[in-house]
């Protein structure tokens, strides 16, 4: 091996050493001593720091809606940690968390307006963050209007029925 930034050979006295700096997992490979016809060999091994590869993606959501956050790591070796504005979120009937290999999700059951803000995922000294916006859902007819039939002189009445209070125009013949 040759000196350079990344190897360094020192040697004091009777013991010598091969420094490798900034190891990365490329490095990671059996290095050989030689003195004289004596050879000794050693394995080195590098653990990969943990990273956040794919970060969760800013989310909006209407009210009632499951949300879903994903990130991908580096490795399938590591967990993540899901936070809300500073407190850990735990699984239970409001959070549901899953793993597949690499990619970790976080789901939010039933989301309301509450559940708004900045959510964190971390794994290992890495972390990353995206919003969470909560609206109304729009307004919907849930059931329209019947045909009538009425006796001239009498008064017809349409109704309908919204999933929410708001406003609806009624239009005669495709008018308004």
């Amino acid at each position: 091996t040759k000196d350079s930034e990344k190897y360094e050979a020192i040697g004091k006295g009777r013991k010598h050493a091969l420094l490798i700096n900034n190891c990365v997992p490329e490095d990671a490979i059996s290095y050989t001593a030689v003195v004289g016809e004596k050879e000794s060999t050693a394995k080195l091994e590098v653990e990969e720091l943990v990273r956040i590869v794919i970060p969760p993606e800013p989310t909006s959501v209407i009210t009632s809606e499951v949300t879903k956050f994903e990130c991908e790591l580096n490795t399938e070796k590591a967990e993540v940690t899901w936070w809300k504005e500073g407190v850990e979120l735990r699984p239970g009937e409001k959070y549901r968390m899953e793993k597949d290999k690499k990619k970790h999700t976080l789901f939010i059951n039933d989301t309301t307006e509450d559940d708004a803000g900045m959510y964190i995922v971390t794994a290992g000294e890495d972390k990353a963050n995206a919003p969470l916006t909560v609206g109304e859902p729009p307004l919907k007819m849930i059931e329209g209007p019947k045909d009538q039939l009425v006796i001239e002189k009498e008064t017809a009445t349409f109704s309908c029925v919204t999933n929410k209070e708001g406003e609806v125009i009624w239009q005669r013949a495709g008018q308004d």
